[in-house]
Order: C-alpha cells, then sequence, then structure tokens
C-alpha cells in the first residue's frame, strides 16, 4: 500500500496501518518437503515465514529479519541447531527471541540440553500440524513485546 505524505511517497505494510503487525517465524530445517508444510500452514495461519535449511543460513536470517519466534531443528549440516542455538543467543537482538525445537531427537539428554538453552518448547516429529499452530500460538502470546523499530521503505 502505498500514501502521500507532504510530497513523499510511503509504502507500507497494510498490516500497520491496521493497528496489527504479522509476526514472523524463522523456520530452519535441513528437509525441504517439511519446512514447505510448515511454512504453507503457519502462512495459511497469517504469519510471515522465512527458511533456512542449516544452522549458519539459521542465524544469517535471524540477524537479517529478526523474526518473532524460530523453529529449529536439530539434526542439521554444517552447524547443527544446538549450535546455532548457541550462537542466538550469544547476541544481544536474538537472545530473547523464543525458538521451539522441532527435531527426530526424543533423548532425555537433548530434551534437557534444550531446555538449558532456553527453549520454550520441544516438539518430536512427526509433528502434527493443528499441535503446532497450537504451540506456536502460545510461544508468541508468552513472548516478549519485541523491542523493533517500524521501517520506512522508500
Amino acid at each position: 500500500m502505498q500514501l502521500r505524505y507532504g510530497s513523499r511517497e510511503h509504502r507500507y505494510d497494510a498490516s500497520i496501518l491496521r493497528g496489527t503487525v504479522t509476526q514472523a517465524v524463522l523456520i530452519a530445517d535441513d528437509d525441504d518437503l517439511f519446512c514447505g508444510s510448515v511454512s504453507i500452514n503457519l502462512r495459511d495461519a497469517g504469519y510471515k515465514t522465512f527458511l533456512a535449511h542449516d544452522g549458519h543460513s539459521a542465524i544469517t536470517l535471524a540477524r537479517a529479519e529478526r523474526p518473532h519466534l524460530i523453529l529449529l531443528d536439530v539434526v542439521m549440516p554444517g552447524l547443527n541447531g544446538f549450535a546455532a542455538l548457541n550462537a542466538m543467543r550469544a547476541e544481544p537482538l536474538l537472545n530473547r527471541t523464543p525458538v521451539i525445537m522441532l527435531t527426530a531427537r526424543r533423548q532425555p539428554d537433548d530434551v534437557l540440553r534444550a531446555r538449558g538453552l532456553g527453549v520454550v518448547d520441544y516438539v518430536a516429529k512427526p509433528i502434527d500440524m493443528p499441535k503446532l499452530l497450537q504451540r506456536v500460538r502460545k510461544a508468541l502470546s508468552q513472548a516478549p513485546a519485541a523491542e523493533r523499530p517500524l521501517e520506512w521503505l522508500d
């Protein structure tokens, strides 16, 4: 949507004008089909999504996009989910971003390790999509308000 103010035109996300901001979710998983499926369901539920297929790209996208929530797999090529989460927790702009681990790993040690890194939920695959959407809504409703400046697009 474009609005004219004075002599300048500005483009706005229409949701800002309605008083709502679409919440962004980063999905980090090396399975393309899984990422696509989760992304479609989240978009259908009204969320904006970003996809990463390894730990390094998850960190890069999280820095660039500052999502409201991160869905993070444990087993990924290059940098695994635990290492990526550790790196995110060390960054001031990302350390409070809520994270839900989505993984086939069900070992109690992995769950404890994830909890120790501050994840808000740990979901074992295969995923029940309606339950995942409930957990996403719950994680976002409990997350501290994002301290994100509004961006002006020229």
